[in-house]
């Protein structure tokens, strides 16, 4: 941001088309100035937070592949919660 502060986090989704979008990050933490943690969700895929990117002199976008195996196991757990919701186990 324009104090200096910074935001690390997953890209949930942005606005298409526009020339600042708002954007959403998950599993994100908040940098003061001096790249100190302030707000740690890190660890917490529910909290959001919605930026608009007006309000940042630099945004960096980086794109890291997940790794199949992770994406098995978590297509594994989400099939498996929805039978246990709907008792098909």
């Amino acid at each position: 941001m324009k104090d200096g502060s910074s935001y690390l986090g997953q890209y949930r989704y942005g606005e298409p088309f526009k020339s600042e979008p708002i954007i959403v990050l998950a599993t994100y933490q908040k940098l003061d100035k001096d790249t100190d943690v302030v707000i740690d969700n890190s660890q917490n895929p529910n909290e959001l937070i919605m930026l608009n990117t007006k309000d940042f002199d630099r945004i960096e976008i980086t794109y890291q592949p997940m790794e199949k195996d992770k994406l098995a196991d978590r297509i594994k757990k989400w099939i498996d919660k929805r039978r246990e919701e709907n008792d098909l186990v």
